[in-house]
């Protein structure tokens, strides 16, 4: 496989695990995302029979994914809170909005070596049976979200 093919397929199974990870499900608002990615995990486990090794791998991507959701959290409230006394003056600081901006980027920057390498990790622990579940799985969320995004 070639290594842009492997990075676009890696970079969207990473995207559709964070996605999912991330979402609440209908009937899950009273979850923590803890309990969510529980959940996730144990279903993916049965449905590509992964053995302990590879769900040992599949929890510490979801270990990075939930610290950076968290990261994101708090910096999302703190942005949020700085953009609402930015908006109640008369001139908005573009420079401090901008500088809001680079730390989100910083911080997704910084998180993404760690979350990449975990999901790697465990990429190259499944099987030629269990890749082939996992592209599956992407093809049809890429056709499902093609249905239902909004752009």
């Amino acid at each position: 496989m070639g290594t842009i093919r492997r990075r676009f397929f890696l970079g969207g199974a990473l995207l559709a695990i964070a996605g999912t990870l991330a979402a609440c499900g209908h009937g899950w608002s009273h979850r923590s995302p803890e309990e969510k990615a529980d959940w996730l995990v144990g279903k993916v486990a049965k449905k590509m029979d992964l053995n302990e090794s590879q769900v040992q791998k599949l929890n510490i991507v979801k270990t990075e994914l939930l610290a950076l959701k968290q990261s994101m959290k708090q910096r999302h409230d703190e942005n949020h809170a700085e953009l609402k006394a930015m908006l109640s003056s008369n001139v908005l600081d573009e420079q401090k909005m901008s500088d809001m901006v680079k730390g989100h980027t910083q911080a997704i920057d910084e998180a993404t070596p760690a979350v990449v390498a975990a999901f790697s990790s465990f990429y190259a622990s499944l099987n030629d049976d269990q890749r082939a579940k996992l592209n599956a799985f992407m093809a049809e969320h890429s056709e499902k979200s093609k249905r239902h995004s909004w752009m």
